[in-house]
């Protein structure tokens, strides 16, 4: 209709008809989209008080049922206006679903300081595109003093961040901690009242898409950091219980996220159909062990990945190199075929990986032997099938797998055996899986 008519014409006829009206409203506001606060207002007062045409059979209600909202969140509202301007649209439009997306935010700045006091109803989808937060530190000082001498050498900056202003003893105790913590409101880190805000129920009591896209800290925030982004924090159940209506999560580079975060979540994952941690930097092997060990029943896609520089997974390796087992960074292979048995899609890429990937432990104790060349011949792949099936029988029945499954592996550094290769893998899953797509990959120089 909007190719024969403009939307100024539109709104003349729906002032002249009353059956066109009703007719447009429908296709007007069954999905809305909107990007400035001030426009979402004038929806939610149309919503109430429509166009004037009482001469014409009086007010006809809205049948919204879709809303999308992207603000511009540098100038944009407060998060208790928000609240309130969602809560009389959910009054009034009790089948609207509401995606809401927060871009170059910060997030321990509104609107997220404000979900733990607020609720958002009829928000289903949340995305948060969050930024790190700049801060006058000394190498911006250095690189500012850089640019304004030139390319000559700039003067030597003292500073020492463990000196506190002697104006600091003269306020009052309840502020004097925030004071003397210099990173406190300047970075991001797990804390309490950002999860709770989040999957607190009261907060976003009927939300089932969180997709949290944080910017990669800096190389020097992770080195210098480490000890504070995993340090673990207390979450109780009431604090997490929005996480079972979740049946999407995806967290990349999130520093709010860690062992203890995740350790909290595990009991309320039951209805997660989709599950997506990338290149979290708070996250250890002995963290995401936990998860492996725990079955989601309803999980049909995994997403794991693990940067190369991740101190556990190095930790990892040398412990499995030595044949030692760590607790505290366990070798994750074994765990992860276990738990990606029921999974029609999995992506993990991790650091270092083997054959305990695909092949059972005794299955994968005979794989050299049988990858052997016997008379300067090697086995095909039926025969390779049959004899792992006389020398490793399975321990139960493979179930019949009627649709196409995908499986895409990737190692970023090595093998986390010697003998392994790309090409065995290969071989081993083509021997030992039935109509199931594989993606095998490695690449990386070595530790």
């Amino acid at each position: 209709m909007a190719k024969w008519f403009l939307l100024d014409e539109i709104l003349k006829m729906t002032r002249i008809s009353s059956a066109f009206y009703r007719f447009t409203q429908f296709l007007l506001y069954s999905s809305v989209r909107t990007v400035e606060f001030p426009k979402l207002l004038k929806l939610g007062r149309s919503i109430e008080n429509p166009v004037n045409i009482a001469a014409l059979g009086g007010s006809v209600k809205k049948p919204l049922r879709r809303l999308m909202i992207c603000f511009n969140w540098a100038e944009g509202p407060e998060g208790i206006m928000l609240a309130r301007v969602l809560r009389w649209i959910a009054q009034r439009c009790p089948y609207v679903e509401i995606s809401m997306a927060i871009k170059e935010k910060w997030c321990w700045d509104q609107p997220m300081l404000s979900f733990e006091y607020d609720s958002f109803p009829k928000i289903k989808y949340l995305l948060l595109n969050c930024t790190n937060k700049t801060y006058f530190g000394v190498h911006t000082v250095v690189d500012a003093m850089a640019a304004l001498f030139g390319s000559g050498p700039p003067p030597q900056v003292h500073f020492n961040p463990d000196r506190i202003p002697q104006s600091t003893y003269s306020v009052l105790p309840c502020r004097r901690s925030e004071m003397q913590d210099f990173e406190k409101n300047h970075l991001c880190r797990a804390a309490t009242w950002y999860w709770r805000g989040l999957l607190g129920e009261a907060s976003f009591p009927d939300l089932k898409v969180l997709i949290i896209s944080h910017q990669p800290l800096r190389e020097e925030d992770k080195i210098n950091r480490l000890q504070q982004l995993r340090e673990p924090i207390a979450l109780g159940p009431e604090d997490l219980k929005g996480m079972q209506k979740l049946v999407f999560f995806n967290a990349e580079f999130s520093p709010e996220l860690n062992d203890s975060v995740l350790t909290a979540m595990l009991p309320w994952m039951g209805n997660l159909k989709k599950l997506r941690l990338i290149k979290i930097p708070g996250l250890t092997y002995g963290g995401i062990s936990k998860l492996l060990h725990r079955v989601l029943p309803n999980l049909r896609s995994f997403h794991l990945e693990i940067e190369e520089e991740n101190e556990s997974a190095f930790s990892s390796y040398k412990a499995f190199a030595s044949r030692k087992r760590s607790h505290q960074h366990p070798h994750l292979c074994p765990l992860l075929r276990r738990f990606c048995k029921n999974i029609t899609e999995a992506n993990i890429v991790l650091p270092c990986m083997c054959r305990d990937i695909i092949l059972l432990g005794p299955r994968s104790n005979v794989a050299p032997t049988l990858m052997q060349p016997v008379d300067g011949t090697f086995l095909t792949i039926s025969q390779l099938s049959k004899a792992f099936d006389q020398w490793a029988p399975r321990p139960y029945t493979p179930p019949r797998i009627e649709e196409r499954w995908t499986r895409a592996y990737s190692a970023t550094v090595k093998m986390c055996r010697e003998e392994d290769c790309l090409e065995c893998l290969g071989v081993y899953a083509a021997t030992n899986y039935q109509n199931t797509m594989w993606i095998l990959g490695c690449f990386g120089s070595g530790y």
